[in-house]
């Protein structure tokens, strides 16, 4: 099946998981492919304990798939943390008709799960 046909909607932020083995917090944000190879992302990620500060990650782009590598990745135009590298891989993987799990190259152990929003 067609990778960018099943990745093209928006998709809810239910957890994060912060390194290998550790369990996933609600976490709550949303990231938007288009088929038009446009993307928008705004994480709200929970730290690991009850009490932490939530970190706000926000950023826009276009976006270009791998299918063999299982990858995405996010050429970001605009971020709000100006200095974070423009380009960005994503490791994924589609769940069923309405999941999607990734995890961030760079990041060991991350691991965010969402849900087709609205579906």
């Amino acid at each position: 099946s067609n990778p960018r046909a099943r990745l093209t909607g928006a998709w809810r932020l239910q957890s994060i998981a912060h390194r290998e083995g550790a369990e996933p917090v609600p976490a709550d944000g949303m990231i938007i492919y288009s088929a038009s190879g446009h993307m928008s992302a705004q994480i709200l990620s929970p730290g690991e304990q009850a009490g932490d500060e939530i970190a706000f990650h926000s950023y826009f782009g276009t976006y270009s798939i791998d299918a063999e590598a299982s990858a995405i990745t996010h050429h970001r135009e605009a971020n709000n943390d100006p200095g974070a590298p423009a380009d960005v891989v994503r490791r994924f993987r589609l769940v069923g008709e309405d999941g999607l799990v990734i995890r961030p190259d760079g990041h060991e152990g991350v691991v965010l799960t969402f849900r087709r929003a609205g579906g």
